[in-house]
């Protein structure tokens, strides 16, 4: 996981939004804890994964199996 550093910019019940020091704005759900504004946070970044290959591969054949099967209803539909 990858570590930031921001300042909180605004507090809720459920989110926090923090200005990074790479000068984004990042919403985080709210530390039991609650921050005040113009604290600095250390937080750790979730790493997000990419999508797996088998996840793409089956999606993949589910797409076309679709696309042939809605082009066979529409051809037996449309008549001859």
């Amino acid at each position: 996981m990858e570590k930031t550093t921001g300042i909180v910019m605004k507090v809720s019940k459920k989110v926090t939004i923090l200005y990074t020091e790479s000068g984004d704005y990042l919403e985080i759900k709210t530390p039991k804890a609650t921050p005040t504004l113009g604290q600095v946070l250390d937080i750790e970044l979730p790493v997000h994964k990419p999508l797996s290959h088998r996840l793409l591969k089956f999606g993949s054949i589910a797409a076309i199996l679709l696309l042939a099967l809605s082009l066979s209803v529409f051809n037996l539909v449309s008549g001859s």
